[in-house]
């Protein structure tokens, strides 16, 4: 399952204070930043800076108030401008490099959190996890799994870094180690669902398709509506035999996103109880999408096999299709032959 993203509300904990000036810009600096008026704030605070370009302090306020006014290209100039005129102030690289992750550039974020790793203790806690998400999203898993690694030793219970060290650990071929993350992460926090979903696909990458059933099912307790949840189950379902249960999840699915699969997969569920016009009507859908010969003949074949089942002989039509497509079974060529001579 994709990890848990970081948002740009994480920007606040990169703030650093400045120190108040004396004179009218002033108060009425404060005084509308009191009120979080920030459009007005920094009316006065742009006096300020014209008085003294050069204060760094002064440029950092002005990014952060471009921040909460959600003015996120400008603040990040301004957060540029601070690092030029003082390197030293590593919450303009931690603001800029926040603002780089969420509008995905991620190799000038990397770069900005890179730069203030060691800064502390508390701060690496912080830049390590945005780090490692920059990385995981420009698909270094390798760096990734690093650097969750060393924050996962800082805050060795976050479900939320677990699962994300386990998304890193899974795309690395690791199984192993990802199902270990993702247990853990179910351990330290026990309504902490989403990672139901995660073990889920990592039982199916497996092969243990039981036990990917009974995670996912959990998982869709807590979202129903989801559409990787509902499809999962409607082919693991499928995949038992259980036909009647897995139709539910599967139009779920293909009521969230049309695609051919899922149709296919609820097709066949209602061709096998006996449904055969809703099964004529999903064939019929899968008809318009791209398809393969043997696929094509497939959709063509139970689509005659059920109008036959319907009225003898009005299905023969689209069985001869479905051989002209390719069709060679020899089930199928005893129908041919039984119901349509």
């Amino acid at each position: 399952m994709k990890p848990i993203a970081i948002t740009v509300a994480l920007l606040c904990c990169f703030v650093t204070p400045t120190r108040a000036q004396r004179g009218s810009d002033v108060d009425s600096l404060e005084y509308f930043s009191g009120k979080e008026d920030f459009e007005m704030a920094s009316i006065y605070l742009d006096n300020l800076i014209k008085m003294n370009p050069t204060s760094a302090a002064l440029r950092m306020r002005k990014a952060e108030y471009l921040v909460k006014m959600r003015q996120v290209e400008e603040a990040k100039k301004e957060f540029t401008k601070v690092i030029e005129i003082d390197p030293s102030i590593w919450q303009a690289y931690g603001q800029r490099g926040s603002i780089y992750l969420k509008s995905k550039q991620y190799d000038s974020a990397i770069l900005d959190f890179t730069q203030i790793m060691g800064t502390s203790r508390e701060v690496d806690s912080l830049t390590y996890s945005f780090r490692a998400y920059a990385y995981l999203e420009s698909k270094n898993y390798k760096a990734a799994s690093r650097d969750y690694d060393s924050i996962i030793r800082l805050r060795p219970k976050d479900p939320n870094l677990l699962n994300n060290r386990s998304y890193a650990r899974e795309q690395l071929g690791d199984f192993k180690g990802a199902l270990q993350d993702v247990n853990d992460a179910i351990d330290a926090d026990k309504t902490y669902v989403r990672a139901y979903g995660t073990r889920a696909l990592l039982y199916l990458r497996m092969g243990d398709r039981d036990e990917a059933l009974a995670s996912i099912s959990v998982y869709l307790k807590a979202y129903p509506d989801d559409e990787m949840g509902n499809c999962l189950v409607g082919e693991l379902l499928s995949y038992k035999k259980d036909y009647e249960n897995a139709i539910p999840h599967l139009t779920v699915c293909v009521q969230k996103e049309a695609r051919k699969d899922p149709y296919l997969l609820r097709a066949m569920a209602y061709y096998n109880t006996g449904q055969c016009s809703a099964a004529i009507t999903d064939f019929l859908k899968i008809l318009t999408f791209k398809l393969s010969a043997p696929e094509e003949a497939e959709a063509l074949y139970h689509i005659g096999v059920c109008k036959n089942r319907q009225k003898p002989k009005s299905g023969c039509d689209f069985i001869r299709k479905a051989f002209q497509k390719g069709a060679n079974d020899e089930k199928q060529k005893r129908v041919l032959l039984t119901e349509c001579q």
